[in-house]
């Protein structure tokens, strides 16, 4: 989760905060699986506080990528909160980082994984 009150202390502190202390580790482990739990975007809607929709900015990938996260799974129930665009856009930025990704929730079969994963 990287929206709302993570991302208050992301700007409090730096880009790098929520994974300051494991990323020592993270980046010792080949394969580092996580949870998108919304999609990236260029332009994040400013969802209200007490909404259950997220959008992260591609700032994301930044931390995420220094960390070692190298697959993500988007089969999730935010996955579509800023629609199949969305969606297709997070696509995009995933594969411009060199990110692998597993799971549609339109589909159930999406993935992609770059040939030097394996």
């Amino acid at each position: 989760m990287l929206d709302r009150e993570v991302e208050d202390l992301i700007k409090q502190n730096s880009i790098y905060y929520p994974f300051q202390k494991i990323c020592h580790f993270l980046r010792g482990i080949d394969i580092v699986f996580g949870n998108l739990e919304g999609p990236i975007v260029n332009n994040p809607s400013k969802f209200p506080a007490n909404s259950l929709k997220f959008a992260f900015s591609p700032q994301a990938i930044k931390r995420t990528s220094w960390c070692n996260f190298n697959l993500f799974s988007l089969a999730n129930n935010h996955t579509l909160d800023m629609g199949k665009e969305g969606l297709e856009e997070t696509k995009e930025w995933l594969k411009k980082y060199g990110i692998n990704f597993v799971g549609n929730p339109l589909s159930g079969s999406s993935y992609h994984l770059n040939s030097s994963f394996f």
